[in-house]
């Protein structure tokens, strides 16, 4: 791994380049361009708020259910779209790959630096959201870059393995879109933990968007900081992805010349 962060300072360049490539293509041609950045996940929003607020009546302890959504829905797009763009960085880059050297690792890395500029960006409505439903500005908000951080980490080493994978398992295209739908609503994005069956509740905090998720919305919403413990599972969780994702890269990047 050392290594890899080697190669990666010395074409840092390329990488500010990729990622500047991605926002770009990203609304190319579109009349509305970098606004749909902050439309869709407001066109999302209402779509879930008709469905669960209006039609199922779900409510929330402390705030209107949108708003409650909308802190947990942002997160949670961008960390699907980064796994689900992450899944062919290499084979969409095929051609480029066998004509340049550079470290390979750069393609899925620029992936989900876009798109971590994205949730940034989005985050500013959300914030404007919650502050006008009442929502206090606090010291948590101190703890938002660590959260974020977590969760940057987790999209890159899960990214790292579907990435390498999907080279040689063209089928994991299909799969992963039913695995994400499931990842969703096993995530509080739609709905709070209380809701949570006593049974399952030590289940569902196995996953690690459970405390990601949690934790946006107790420095927004409730302004208290995150739950430790729960925090400090995610962290682990997402540097031991990290480390397995370099992994698999490491072993499998040999072999992509001859699958690409």
């Amino acid at each position: 791994m050392t290594f890899i962060l080697t190669q990666l300072f010395h074409y840092r360049e390329m990488l500010k380049s990729l990622v500047q490539r991605d926002l770009r293509a990203r609304y190319k041609g579109s009349v509305l361009g970098i606004l749909w950045t902050f439309l869709n996940p407001l066109l999302q929003l209402a779509v879930y708020s008709v469905v669960f607020k209006f039609i199922m009546k779900v409510q929330v302890p402390g705030y209107d259910y949108s708003v409650y959504l909308f802190v947990g829905l942002v997160p949670w797009m961008s960390f699907a779209a980064a796994i689900l763009i992450c899944n062919s960085a290499f084979v969409a880059n095929a051609n480029l790959l066998k004509k340049v050297y550079f470290p390979r690792v750069v393609l899925p890395i620029s992936i989900v630096t876009s798109n971590l500029v994205n949730m940034l960006f989005a985050f500013a409505i959300v914030l404007v959201v919650a502050w006008f439903s009442g929502a206090a500005i606090t010291w948590n908000y101190l703890y938002l870059p660590l959260v974020v951080l977590i969760q940057t980490l987790l999209m890159l080493g899960i990214g790292l393995i579907v990435a390498s994978l999907y080279v040689f398992f063209r089928d994991l295209e299909h799969l992963l879109s039913i695995f994400l739908m499931i990842w969703m609503y096993l995530s509080p994005v739609v709905y709070a933990p209380d809701f949570i069956q006593n049974g399952w509740y030590n289940v569902f905090k196995l996953n690690p968007l459970f405390p990601i998720i949690g934790s946006y919305r107790d420095i927004i919403l409730y302004a208290h900081s995150p739950e430790p413990v729960g925090l400090l599972y995610a962290a682990a969780f997402s540097v031991a992805a990290l480390t397995i994702g370099f992994a698999v890269y490491d072993a499998l990047q040999r072999r992509f010349a001859e699958e690409l």
